[in-house]
């Protein structure tokens, strides 16, 4: 995963498993962020909704 944070990147990836995900990363300057989430997207509605809820969590723990 790579995308412009408040005018930083954010390097890193996420992984998912049956029931988990992950997602954070991390910038040249050493900061980062780590998500972890106990449910896959979709597993309580919309699966586009949640996979975008994961990832604008991420940004606000990175940017706040």
């Amino acid at each position: 995963m790579t995308g412009p944070l408040h005018a930083r990147r954010l390097l890193g990836h996420g992984g998912d498993i049956d029931g988990y995900e992950t997602r954070g990363g991390a910038t040249d300057d050493g900061r980062s962020v780590g998500l972890a989430v106990t449910a896959l997207p979709g597993t309580f509605g919309d699966a586009t909704k949640g996979a975008l809820a994961v990832m604008r969590s991420v940004d606000t723990a990175f940017c706040e």
